[in-house]
């Protein structure tokens, strides 16, 4: 897969760029360590035009603690 946000999930459906979780809070701890296609995904649940229930993020992280950087962290 490339490290594009949308390749997963056009191979799982037609319809939804992204699944829409239906989460009143999502809650991502180690930030730092996210890549940008885990990043698009759960930024997506919080855009009204893919999600019409839309939900909070909160994310904690250590920027001193980029341990995944060959990630594209």
């Amino acid at each position: 897969m490339g490290s594009s946000p949308e390749v997963p999930w056009q191979c799982n459906s037609q319809n939804h760029p992204f699944p829409g979780l239906h989460y009143d809070c999502i809650l991502l701890d180690e930030a730092q360590g996210i890549n940008p296609v885990t990043a698009a995904i759960v930024f997506a649940q919080t855009r009204t035009d893919q999600n019409p229930n839309p939900c909070s993020i909160i994310l904690v992280g250590d920027g001193h603690q980029q341990i995944y950087s060959f990630r594209g962290a």
